[in-house]
């Protein structure tokens, strides 16, 4: 006979560990192309239910034999995870996975804290003897929560009448004095439907965020090959989808409007403004991304290459004192300032930036030299893009500057 879990664990069990192959479903769709050609807007509910369907396999593979023997080593025979399967029951033992435990060895059966049906035998160690409190040792753990409490009370029941001998604690006798409520499962039932509905949201929600990245970025790539109207068609579509995104949906919301997602959705407006020429409403879409994200190493950057770009140097300079009161240590800022500065012909003061921030190192990160032991000298890590490499190169007259358009 097989003792199978509640309904609300294996769901419970389903959707939890699906959040696991979901992430890798939307990284693989994140980090990859292959689906440009696709409207990925409505693909979220579908990349649940294969989230759970992959999941669903997978768990059932884990909890089979074949697992247990293979993890014998490590697990001595007991499941990998309990999803639907919990004991199956035998004339003179139970059976956990591969594990087998006589009803005979049983000699103790307590409740833990956590759930646990904690079985004791003295098989091993003997009967007790004068002066000694309790030599049986622990042979088995069984989490119990994953049994409605009919089926709680029945094991119980079972155990009583296959294990005379044994002593059950007050905790485990306790169960089956418990009366069965059938609102009990109604609420297990709305509870699932609740998570279920929350996850299904959660999916939508964010591929309809990656088709609308998506709709920017070919946006930006039309414009890089010089195909504007192509780019523009691009940046309408992703603007109607931006406008018309699920109104019945809660996730979509707070998704759109938190502080990163939204940073980074503001950039890749204000890059998709750029390419067709709409510079002024490039600029304020990537000062809203800065406002939201004002700690952003490289958002606050590329507002400073914008500023540049428009000719408001002073108003670059200061995008990239923000960048500087909370990067202290970082030279890419420096850099930028430097080149602004020579780009406006005072290489004095360009060189006195340098200087005083090599002073400021020498005093705050820099170890004074010699340094021992040899070759252990501290290093500035530092990353820089391919925006950043031209913008320098061309402020500081080794390429000639890119006019905006």
């Amino acid at each position: 006979m097989l003792i199978k879990t509640s309904f609300f664990h294996q769901g419970y069990t389903l959707l939890g560990r699906s959040s696991i192959a979901f992430t890798i479903i939307l990284i693989i769709f994140y980090s990859t192309s292959f689906w440009f050609s696709y409207n990925l807007a409505y693909f979220g509910l579908l990349a649940i239910l294969l989230s759970l369907f992959i999941t669903h396999h997978l768990l059932r593979g884990l909890e089979s034999n074949l697992s247990c023997n293979l993890c014998s080593f490590f697990f001595k025979g007991k499941p990998l995870i309990i999803y639907r399967h919990w004991l199956k029951l035998e004339q003179n033992t139970f059976v956990f996975g591969t594990y087998r435990l006589l009803y005979s060895a049983i000699d103790n059966v307590s409740l833990s804290p956590l759930g646990n049906l904690i079985f004791k035998s003295a098989a091993l160690s003997g009967p007790s003897t004068n002066g000694e409190t309790n030599p049986a040792a622990v042979v088995l753990k069984l989490p119990i929560s994953a049994l409605n409490l009919k089926a709680q009370q029945e094991f119980i029941a079972l155990l009583k009448e296959k294990c005379p001998q044994a002593k059950l604690s007050p905790s485990v006798e306790a169960i089956l004095t418990k009366p069965v409520l059938n609102s009990t499962a109604y609420i297990h039932i709305l509870t699932l439907i609740v998570f279920l509905a929350i996850f299904a949201d959660i999916g939508h929600a964010t591929f309809e965020y990656i088709e609308l990245l998506k709709r920017y970025y070919l946006s930006q790539k039309s414009a890089s090959e010089q195909h504007i109207a192509q780019a523009k068609e691009e940046y309408q579509s992703a603007e109607w989808l931006k406008a018309h995104c699920s109104r019945f949906s809660l996730v979509t919301p707070k998704l759109l409007n938190n502080s990163s997602t939204a940073a980074s959705l503001f950039e890749s407006r204000s890059k998709a403004l750029w390419g067709i020429g709409e510079t002024q409403a490039a600029l304020a879409a990537q000062i809203e991304a800065a406002k939201l994200a004002p700690k952003s190493f490289k958002i606050n950057l590329r507002l400073a290459r914008l500023y540049a770009k428009l000719g408001r140097n002073e108003q670059a300079k200061k995008a990239i004192e923000i960048v500087t009161e909370k990067h202290k240590h970082a030279l890419l800022p420096k850099l930028y300032t430097a080149g602004l500065l020579l780009n406006a012909g005072k290489p004095e003061e360009a060189k006195s930036v340098l200087k005083d921030y090599l002073s400021f190192l020498d005093k705050d990160y820099f170890s004074p030299p010699p340094v021992w032991p040899p070759a252990g000298e501290d290093a500035i890590h530092e990353l820089f893009v391919r925006d950043d490499l031209e913008f320098l190169l061309s402020h500081l007259e080794i390429l000639p500057a890119k006019k905006s358009k």
